[in-house]
């Protein structure tokens, strides 16, 4: 190994060794990604191609010639960017400087490129620069190779920055990349730092498990210990675990789960709604695991509430999409974070809806997807204005239904982006002005811009201000639907409208300021005043309104007071062309109704009617009686209280009570003679009516006549119909009785001796009326027997 070797010493408090060296490869073993300078073991880590020390002669260099062994991507050179570290397994170090040769893929270096040179410290960037020029185009007098001078990059010093890793990154056309000459400083003073595992809390019911996945694109292999808290009798691990494990049959409590060794990739659920996940408490340590992915890794931990205040290792991360997806109840700050190779952030805090922690440092310049990333995130606003999102090509949904957020990014470059629909639909806090947004490369195959806005907060003024920015653009995108649902404009109705003729633009859903003031008709009753018509709302600013009355023969007045029509015009002024609304006054005379009725015309009976005869007002009326009936007239009303209530056009009522009366019932006394004499016909009969209406009418059958009395009646039985003035008829019923017929048996004694006066003669009555009197003739007295008669 060829080495040259600079001792330095310093006296600070106490003597501390500083060694430069520079490694050359010459020694190192071909194909191998590791190598040993000054005592010192460093790794070669591809991320990007595959590195390894490699042997060409005469294709390396040395400083100062030509040498033959140097770290290179030739066996895997294609069209990605390469990317590669060197990295410490025991010391700490610096870098002085080292030498690239930097080529396209057929290894020409007479092309373009920059090169970043990043340095970290335990997986925290410590410095990251990028040249982009400078760079040996030929092979020339250094065989193709440019010095990276770490004394001065960029006009800064990084050389005495403590680092454990060094990674190099071509850009652009640079797909081949060779180091060789790597010059560093070794300090026995560095002492690595203490590696630490990564721990969690979970909380689990009687009998569950908790199980720790592994992502089947990275390898694995780590350990696993667990404690239940307030009782560590109860505790277990395990080494070396290449798959997915189960804690088994765990009593119900809370868990510390520690991982150490190679893990990747944490998810705690394998899909969404995964009751694992729910039992995740917190992050209590990140560890000092360099993690290769954050996809989904905290989706559905909805008893999630913080993450270690530590930044975990994000240096190999570009996936952070869906990372809290509805983990609802987290909320740390996450601020120190370094996600600067992070490229998809889409869903990352979705339906989140308590996470509020600052993330307005983060370098998301190489983020490419923002989609969905903050949606249902209902309380989180933070200031995101300082963001680089200069490569983020989809913002859809990035703050739907985020109905805090009103961070200011009206200075975001988004001429990367190609969708946004739905970015801010539903935010409601959302007022901010995005006239500076160079929307020059939103496609129509993504939606475009459709629902961008709607129902967001934006005001009046920052919508038009948005729609003139955006219609003054030298470069924008054609034919783009844009959904603004809930939103106005005022002094923008030109340039929406060049938008919609020039651009070919479909804007939907917003209305003009003022277009939706309404002015309504109105009906009130003359009471002397002088009445008007007001538009629904006060006009905002910059609206004026003048108001007009018109009478029916079309004159304006200055006032509506006498009963009639009147057209009443809003004049809406302030937002271009006057806005006109037009409505109808009506000062009506006051609403009045007469009952008309009819009573039950006879006792007991539901023959009742009433109908209601309505004036002033405004037709057409309405009726409601107290039965449930709804027209003009009712009928069947048996005798009662009753009321209706008669309602206008303008909802003016007015109520009547009425009685249904009744006469008192029809009622007859009556009277009869009976028959004398048997086969007589002098019986009478007599009725004495009272109730009813009067003017009664009698009708005797079988006869009798017509009057109160019936004469001339024979034995037999009689009935008399008697009708009152409204026709109400009651009847009633004789019967007419004669005695039986009058007889007499005789007896007698005749005289006993010639002309002799001893004769005698006796009548025994039967039948008729009783109460016998006799008169005998030519003589004989008034008794039953006559007596001294002669013959």
């Amino acid at each position: 190994m060829k080495k040259l070797l600079l001792l330095l010493l310093f006296l600070i408090s106490h003597l501390l060794s500083a060694q430069t060296s520079t490694e050359q490869f010459e020694t190192e073993s071909n194909g191998s990604t590791n190598f040993t300078d000054n005592g010192v073991v460093f790794n070669i880590i591809s991320s990007a191609s595959h590195f390894s020390i490699v042997n060409f002669p005469g294709r390396g260099w040395s400083g100062t010639a030509n040498d033959n062994r140097y770290i290179d991507n030739s066996n895997s050179v294609n069209d990605i960017s390469p990317s590669f570290s060197i990295k410490t397994t025991s010391n700490l170090f610096k870098v002085n400087r080292f030498w690239v040769y930097l080529a396209d893929k057929l290894s020409n270096p007479n092309t373009t490129g920059s090169l970043t040179i990043t340095g970290k410290l335990g997986g925290v960037t410590k410095f990251a620069q990028t040249k982009t020029t400078g760079f040996a185009t030929s092979l020339g007098s250094t065989n193709g190779y440019t010095l990276i001078d770490m004394t001065n990059l960029n006009g800064q010093n990084y050389s005495n920055i403590v680092i454990d890793e060094l990674q190099i990154t071509a850009n652009g056309n640079y797909k081949y990349v060779a180091l060789d000459a790597f010059t560093w400083v070794k300090d026995s003073n560095i002492v690595l730092p203490e590696f630490k595992p990564f721990i969690t809390i979970w909380k689990v019911l009687e009998g569950d498990n908790i199980e720790i996945y592994r992502d089947k694109d990275y390898t694995y292999n780590y350990n696993v210990s667990w404690e239940k808290i307030g009782d560590p009798t109860k505790k277990g691990s395990i080494t070396n675990q290449t798959d997915d494990y189960t804690i088994p049959n765990l009593s119900a409590g809370e868990y510390k789960v520690t991982i150490s060794g190679n893990f990747p990739h944490f998810r705690a659920g394998k899909e969404f709604e995964d009751n694992n996940a729910k039992q995740l408490l917190s992050v209590n340590q990140w560890g000092t695991q360099r993690w290769k992915s954050m996809k989904e890794s905290f989706q559905s931990a909805t008893n999630l509430t913080s993450v270690d205040n530590d930044s975990p290792d994000l240096t190999d991360v570009t996936d952070m999409s869906r990372m809290f997806d509805h983990a609802s109840s987290f909320n740390s700050d996450l601020n120190n974070w370094d996600v600067s190779k992070v490229t998809d952030m889409s869903y990352m805090f979705s339906g989140a809806n308590s996470f509020n922690g600052n993330v307005s440092n983060w370098n998301v310049s190489n983020v490419t997807t923002m989609q969905g990333m903050f949606q249902v995130a209902s309380v989180f606003n933070r200031d995101l204005s300082n963001w680089n999102v200069a490569n983020v090509t989809d913002m859809i949904q990035m703050f739907s239904l985020a109905y805090s957020f009103n961070s200011d990014v009206s200075n975001w470059n988004v001429s990367k982006v190609t969708a946004m629909s739905h970015m801010f639909s539903n935010a409601s806090s959302f007022n901010r002005n995005l006239s500076k947004w160079r929307i020059t490369n939103i496609e129509v195959k993504h939606a475009g811009m459709l629902g961008m806005l709607e129902y967001s907060g934006m005001s009046v003024d920052n919508y038009d201000t948005t729609l003139k920015g955006w219609a003054n653009l030298a470069n924008i995108s054609r034919d783009i639907s844009l959904e603004v649902h809930g939103l106005k404009y005022c002094s923008a109705s030109i340039e929406r409208e060049k938008l919609i003729k020039e651009k070919g633009w479909k804007i939907k859903g917003d209305i003009k300021l003022g277009s939706d003031y309404i002015l309504n008709n109105k009906t009130v009753v003359y009471d002397t005043k002088p009445h008007d018509i007001k538009l629904n709302t006060t006009p905002i600013t910059p609206l004026a309104v003048k108001y007009e009355i018109y009478d029916s023969l079309n004159n304006e007045v200055p006032e509506a007071i006498n009963v009639g029509e009147y057209t009443v015009k809003a004049i809406i002024s302030g937002c271009g062309a006057d806005e006109v609304k037009t409505a109808t006054l009506s000062i009506t005379s006051v609403l009045k109704a007469i009952i008309k009725k009819t009573d039950v015309s006879c006792n007991g009976g539901s023959n009742g009617t009433a109908s209601v005869n309505v004036s002033g007002g405004t037709a057409p009326y309405s009726y409601l009686w107290s039965t449930g009936a709804t027209t003009q007239s009712i009928t069947g009303l048996a005798v009662g209280t009753y009321k209706v209530t008669i309602t206008d056009a303008t909802n003016k009522k007015i109520t009547n009570n009425f009685d249904i009366t009744q006469p008192t019932a029809l009622s007859a006394t009556t009277s009869q003679t009976n028959i004398s004499c048997n086969g007589g016909s002098n019986g009478t009969a007599s009725v004495n009516v009272s109730g009813g209406t009067g003017n009664y009418t009698y009708s005797w059958a079988p006869s009798g006549g017509t009057a109160a009395t019936a004469t001339g009646l024979a034995a037999g039985t009689y009935t008399v119909t008697i009708t009152d003035a409204n026709d109400c008829v009651i009847t009633r019923t004789f019967t007419i009785t004669q005695p039986t017929a009058l007889t007499a048996t005789t007896s007698q004694t005749n005289v006993s001796c010639n002309g002799g006066t001893n004769g005698t003669a006796t009548v025994i009555p039967s039948g008729g009326a009783g109460g016998y009197t006799y008169s005998w003739a030519p003589s004989g007295g008034t008794a039953a027997t006559a007596t001294g008669l002669a013959a």
